[in-house]
């Protein structure tokens, strides 16, 4: 073993000052789904409900650094009552998320599906999470504040009879095309349907009518709502279909999983606990109808302090979003923040951290201060695990694991790891696996163990939890450039 013993004089301290063995902020992420034991799903591996998901308001997005949307708290719901662990796989380009599907990618797509005929050739649903229907999105005369309600009228689309030569934008892959195509057909009309990107959504969409780059498109009602109030200059009077279930689809032959969403949303539609989730979004309260935040949702803000972020990891050459998801998992953001063990702010930094790295604790508070303290332990913990690990592709989970339970028993685990024929140099299904065990005498009164007891699922949970925010930052941050250079 080439690592020197002594080294540990230097760290010690460090590694009480964020040693999650020694105790923690506990924390209840958003993300978080309790597991429960009493019900059995052997037809999903692992226990685990893989969701294939679209970047959209009704369904997926993010808000303050946590995951959102309505579809998403029902699923997190589902798999909290039935023993199941949610992951969620963000398909940027809507056309494929069905696609995704059939191809055995996930157990179950969300995104504002409507329940067709045409889609029910290729999956199943599950019952109705919501009902809704389509309606026409236009754009109200620039001058309609002037104008009075029947004159607004006279120069807007009415009737959908009268799209007869109008030319309407929508998603190739969306239940609006092929309902715009059929009431085209049923009326003799000549509807001009055109399709856009398919990594564009029916926000973007939106947003392009009510700054004139096109002049109609389609919109279910329960999404409309929330874009009237934050475009003042759209109008979404007009139905274009009758009610339609929105749903979630099932690969064919999924019978185990669909009889158990049959028997929980029987219980869950209409409950208390769903009419809270539904008015959280859907509601006249909602965060969707302020502006500010639907801006900050469709720009790809994570936090308040992405620029302090950005400015930070760049000096310790991060990827700022990696760093974003570590700030996410420690404070949510929240630079006010203290914990029991008088860790403070952002990075829920300990006073003796700070001073190390110049900053006085009483200035912990300050945002930028406090990330400027918690990067440069990252930076020493990234020069301490370079010297150790031959594989640079390992580090930055060395690097998390020790930031939250100290360099000290992550080495212990390394040395249990090359003890019982592990790979002390890996981290997944090596040294993860005897951090963990670090919570077991056998283990913690080892002979090669310097640092003793260590809750090892905390540090592991971290890495994890982190990882999966750094997952779900980069695909929004995908998607966000995708439309950039779309447009």
């Amino acid at each position: 073993m080439r690592y020197c013993a002594n080294i540990l004089k230097f760290f010690l301290p460090m590694a009480l000052l964020f040693s999650a063995c020694t105790g923690s902020i506990d924390d209840d992420d958003l993300d978080d789904v309790l597991v429960a034991d009493s019900v059995s799903v052997p037809f999903l591996k692992d226990g685990k409900l893989v969701v294939l998901m679209s970047n959209n308001i009704a369904s997926y997005y993010v808000f303050k650094g946590q995951p959102r949307g309505f579809e998403y708290e029902m699923l997190r719901l589902f798999c909290k009552e039935n023993g199941l662990e949610l992951e969620i796989k963000i398909i940027n380009d809507f056309d494929y998320l069905l696609d995704s599907l059939v191809a055995g990618k996930g157990d179950i797509a969300a995104g504002n599906l409507t329940r067709t005929k045409a889609r029910l050739q290729i999956v199943d649903f599950s019952p109705e999470v919501l009902r809704t229907r389509q309606v026409l999105v236009q754009r109200l005369p620039d001058d309609y504040k002037k104008l009075s309600k029947n004159q607004i009228k006279s120069r807007l689309v009415q009737d959908p009879l009268e799209l007869d030569g109008k030319t309407v934008y929508v998603n190739a892959g969306s239940s609006f095309y092929s309902r715009l195509q059929n009431f085209a057909d049923e009326n003799g009309l000549d509807i001009e349907t055109l399709t856009v990107n398919s990594d564009l959504g029916t926000d973007e969409l939106v947003d392009m009518v009510s700054k004139g780059v096109i002049d109609y498109t389609v919109v279910d009602e329960n999404i409309a709502r929330i874009h009237k109030d934050i475009y003042k200059n759209i109008d979404i009077s007009v139905p274009l279909s009758l009610s339609q279930s929105i749903a979630w689809a099932i690969p064919k032959g999924q019978d185990g999983l669909k009889a158990l969403l049959v028997t929980w949303m029987d219980s869950r539609k209409n409950s208390t606990r769903y009419n809270m989730i539904f008015n959280k979004y859907y509601g006249s309260k909602s965060d969707l109808r302020n502006r500010e935040n639907y801006l900050a949702i469709q720009n790809g803000k994570i936090s308040s302090y992405d620029k302090l972020i950005q400015k930070h990891a760049e000096f310790i050459d991060w990827d700022w979003l990696l760093l974003a998801a570590l700030i996410n998992k420690e404070s949510r953001f929240n630079p006010g923040i203290e914990s029991n063990f008088g860790a403070i702010g952002l990075m829920q930094v300990l006073p003796m951290t700070g001073k190390r790295f110049g900053v006085d604790s009483t200035l912990l508070r300050d945002p930028e201060l406090n990330i400027m303290a918690g990067t440069r332990f990252l930076q020493w913990l990234d020069n301490f695990w370079l010297k150790r690990l031959d594989d640079t592709t390992q580090i930055k989970y060395f690097v998390l694991a020790s930031y939250n339970a100290g360099p000290g028993h992550v080495l212990d685990a390394m040395y249990l790891a090359e003890k019982y024929g592990l790979n002390p140099q890996k981290w997944h299904g090596n040294v993860e696996v005897m951090l963990k065990n670090k919570s077991q005498p056998e283990f913690y009164r080892d002979p090669v163990v310097k640092r003793g007891y260590c809750n090892g699922i905390q540090p592991v949970e971290y890495v994890n939890k982190v990882f999966g925010y750094y997952a779900f930052y980069k695909a929004f941050d995908e998607r966000k450039t995708s439309i950039a250079l779309a447009e």
